[in-house]
């Protein structure tokens, strides 16, 4: 299932599992990716030298910073907003239980008013 079909799922607790599970298999396979990338590189240029000193080993200098950065806002999503968004759901679900229970108190109030 796409990550972003997962925002539009209701179920707050399977949401959060999906996610979950999402981030795991992701720290799996990103340093596997990234480790077959590498071998793939140093196969392909012979000598790291050729980087710095090929156009083509310059353009994957370029793609290797492209890497860097998305990896970077991956790990910003994946340990500060989704723990934020966790924490804020939490923190809705508890302000509507707490807002139907006195909700229900009051409306018992009512009836013994009466």
């Amino acid at each position: 299932m796409p990550l972003w079909k997962v925002t539009t799922i209701t179920d707050l607790e399977l949401m959060r599992c999906i996610m979950f599970k999402f981030g795991k298999i992701a720290l799996f396979f990103i340093p596997v990716l990234l480790i077959a990338g590498l071998f793939m590189l140093l196969f392909l240029l012979g000598d790291l030298r050729l980087l710095f000193q090929h156009s083509y080993g310059q353009t994957m200098l370029v793609k290797l910073a492209v890497v860097v950065l998305l990896l970077g806002l991956g790990a910003l999503n994946k340990l500060v907003l989704v723990p934020l968004v966790c924490l804020l759901l939490m923190w809705s679900i508890d302000y509507e239980s707490r807002l139907s229970s006195k909700r229900s108190q009051e409306d018992v109030c009512l009836v013994l008013q009466h």
